[in-house]
This record gives structure tokens, sequence and C-alpha cells, in this order.
């Protein structure tokens, strides 16, 4: 007996799907059969698939600078809290002191040797011939400022929170090698570039995003605070009182401008956060 092949292949280009599915009882049109957000089929009656959310998008960058700031002003009232921030005390003395070298290496001058140092209670000092001396030492106070200032605008987009973070721990890396002037320095300009970079390598964007917002506010209040310092004792010479010396211009004129500076950036940077907040707050036409 020969055997037949039977060919059960279906022509698809030719198939009348509708008319089969009618031929079965089953209605055809558009309340039927809808087609869903995924471009699949769903069948009548059925829920629509729930489409979830990224769980690492950042809240509002305007609330979070907020959040952060009530947070650092409340640790400020806190007994020991100090304690938590001090490491950002030594990072903002960092960028005060780095802050002078890189102007006095921008207007001509020159570093000292190894004459950068940071200490544990927090002061610095770094030696420079040569440049601009008015804005070397207005440098300190003003830089630091403004690096808080940059890393706030850079934190109104949580994508560029870990290459911020990596840039400022080369930043320290560099003028801690080429100019760290004592074992101190050298101990502490390590820890922080250990910290921002373990901060990138082991948190994901959301949590780093925060963390740089945190540090941005830190820098800024810590910087201003600094200035605010200089009305009042203080132990040894500021940079107010050296540059004093040597322009006639009094040290307290120097002090209140370089606050007004500071203010000033903040303030800039204050209204661009909440033009971004008035903006997003406005129901899309």
């Amino acid at each position: 007996m020969k055997k037949t092949k039977t060919d059960s292949s279906i022509d698809l280009a030719n198939f009348d799907f509708d008319k089969e599915l009618a031929n079965l009882g089953v209605a055809t049109g558009p309340t039927s059969l809808t087609k869903g957000t995924s471009g699949l089929a769903t069948m009548p009656g059925s829920k629509p698939a729930k489409t979830s959310a990224p769980t690492d998008t950042p809240s509002n960058p305007f609330w979070v600078m907020v959040a952060m700031t009530i947070v650092t002003i409340v640790l400020s009232f806190i007994p020991f809290a100090s304690i938590a921030t001090y490491p950002f005390q030594l990072f903002v003395t960092f960028i005060h002191e780095i802050s002078h070298a890189i102007t006095a290496l921008a207007t001509g001058g020159s570093v000292v040797g190894r004459s950068l140092t940071v200490r544990w209670d927090g002061s610095g000092e770094v030696q420079n011939t040569g440049g601009i001396q008015f804005l070397i030492s207005s440098a300190g106070y003003v830089g630091s400022t403004l690096f808080g200032c940059l890393l706030m605008l850079i934190a109104k987009k949580p994508k560029l929170a870990k290459p911020a973070m990596i840039g400022t721990a080369v930043v320290i890396g560099i003028f801690t090698l080429l100019y760290g002037g004592s074992f101190g320095t050298l101990i502490i300009g390590a820890g922080l570039v250990a910290a921002l970079l373990a901060v990138v390598k082991l948190t994901k964007q959301k949590t780093s995003y925060y963390f740089l917002s945190f540090l941005s506010i830190q820098s800024i209040l810590n910087a201003v605070y600094n200035i605010n310092v200089l009305f009042g004792p203080h132990i040894g010479d500021s940079d107010a009182e050296i540059i004093a010396r040597s322009s006639g211009i009094p040290a307290f004129l120097w002090s209140s401008s370089w606050l007004l500076i500071s203010l000033g950036m903040l303030f800039f940077v204050l209204m661009n956060y909440y033009k971004m907040f008035k903006n997003s707050s406005q129901p899309n036409a």
C-alpha cells in the first residue's frame, strides 16, 4: 500500500481569520479584540497589563534640595551630629585650599613645593608665589562656594551625579599627590577620594544623586559659615587679614565682599531651581 502524505499547511497569506472566527461563533470587530500598548491582542474582559515605573527614578530636584537643606539645618542643632558632618568639613577645607592653588596657577603664579596642608581640626593653608594676590586670597572662600553651587547645578540632572563625583575625586587626588604637605593631608585626601569612589561604585544612581545633593548643600553652607567666622574672634591670620596687610583695605571689607559674592551665587542657583520647579508644576497644554 502506497503511503500518502497529507498536506496540513495553511496558506497564511490568504487565510481569512475573521471568517474562521465567525464560523466558530466568536464575535469579531473593533470591540472584541483590542490591541494593548504592548502590541499584543487582549481578549475581551481581560485587564490591560500594568506598566511599572522605574524604581530608580529620583524625586524632583527642587524638593530634594529642600529636603537636604532641612536635614543639614536640623543636624546643626543635634548634639554630636557634627561627627556625621565632620568629613564634609574636611572636604570643604580641601576645596578651599585647592581653589587657592588653582587661582595661583591660573594667574601666572606657582604653588610652593608640597605646601598644601589640611589639618584634622578643619583648618588648612597653601603657599604660593607670584600671580594676582588679591584673586588668590579671595579664591578660597569664593571658590569653595562656587564649587558647591556648581555641584548643585549638576545635581539637577541625576545621571551626572556619578561623573561629577569621579571628577571631584580626580581633582582632589591630583592636588594631594602633587602638593600634599603633610602625612595627615595625604591621609585626608586619600580618604576623601576613596569615599567618593566608593559611593560611585557601591550605590545606585538614585543614591549617588541624593549624596551629591547633600554634598553640594554641605559645601555651600560650610563655605558661607566659614566666611561668617571671619567677622568674629578666630585663631591665626585669615585670608582677609593677610590681603588687608598688603592692600591697605580693611579685612572686614574683604570678608563682606566675599560673603556678598557667595550669597549672590547661592541666590542665582536657588532661582534657577525655583524656575525649574515652577515650570515643572505647570500643566502641559
